[in-house]
């Protein structure tokens, strides 16, 4: 098969550009900055690779292994002004220079899709813990864990302001959890009244969450303010596992 990279116009979807790649498998988790686009991409059945691609020149300026199988198993890629970062299917969080491709650190606590935090740092979780991460050094600046063997992280962090948003479930039930962002200390728990695989999605002073109180799928609004549940839709189909997003200042929200 004949692989290629393309860029669209945002407007209205013209071709700009195409570059055959050479690649044997397709590429995955693009992310771009002013000059250079950032991917992941098998090489072979045993090696992954983060690349990067100069933007005006199309060719690939470094590439670095990050672990066996497909990308399907990887996370998506986080952008700093200086790093890229990104999990593999082991769990191994990765810190890559933007400019080298130089590894800066790797985690030794496996961890699935991290997600940027505050004052230069990075989160990411498992099904137990969240780790926070100098992004520089990896260096951990705080930890937060759930206890009980019927208890476990539901999806990735959500950041906004000072606060970290984890949805977690505890002997059966589903909880909204806010912790510090700067020192992990826990503030306050919602408990909601729908199991939910979904990530947490915040957004216009709200919480918002696909619930799925016996098959019946639903998208709920809760203030954050006072964690009372606004309103909810009714949706077909198995949606527990879609993610809502918020667009914009209009407060439009997709799932």
């Amino acid at each position: 098969n004949v692989r290629f990279i393309a860029a669209l116009a945002a407007t209205n979807g013209n071709l700009l550009w195409e570059k055959r790649t050479n690649f044997p498998f397709p590429s995955a988790y693009f992310q771009a900055d002013q000059n250079t686009l950032y991917f992941v991409t098998p090489i072979s059945t045993t090696e992954n690779n983060v690349m990067a691609m100069d933007l005006m020149t199309k060719t690939i300026k470094w590439s670095v292994p990050i672990g066996i199988n497909f990308v399907g198993t990887f996370s998506e890629l986080v952008l700093t002004q200086n790093t890229v970062l990104v999990s593999n299917s082991t769990g191994t969080l990765s810190a890559i220079d933007k400019n080298t491709g130089s590894v800066k650190w790797k985690s030794s606590d496996p961890v699935k899709q991290p997600v940027l935090g505050r004052n230069n740092t990075i989160l990411a979780s498992n099904d137990k813990t969240i780790f926070c991460y100098d992004i520089e050094t990896g260096i951990s600046k705080w930890t937060w864990k759930i206890e009980g063997n019927n208890s476990r992280i539901l999806g990735r962090p959500t950041v906004t302001n000072n606060n970290v948003y984890i949805l977690l479930s505890k002997n059966g039930l589903t909880y909204i959890v806010s912790l510090d962002a700067s020192t992990g200390q826990e503030k306050n728990s919602l408990a909601i009244s729908g199991f939910t695989r979904s990530h947490l999605t915040v957004g216009n002073n709200l919480f918002l969450v696909m619930e799925d109180p016996i098959l019946n799928f639903k998208l709920v609004r809760y203030d954050i303010p006072t964690g009372l549940g606004k309103d909810s839709i009714m949706i077909s189909g198995h949606t527990n596992y879609s993610n809502p997003m918020v667009i914009g200042t209009t407060g439009d929200v997709y799932y």
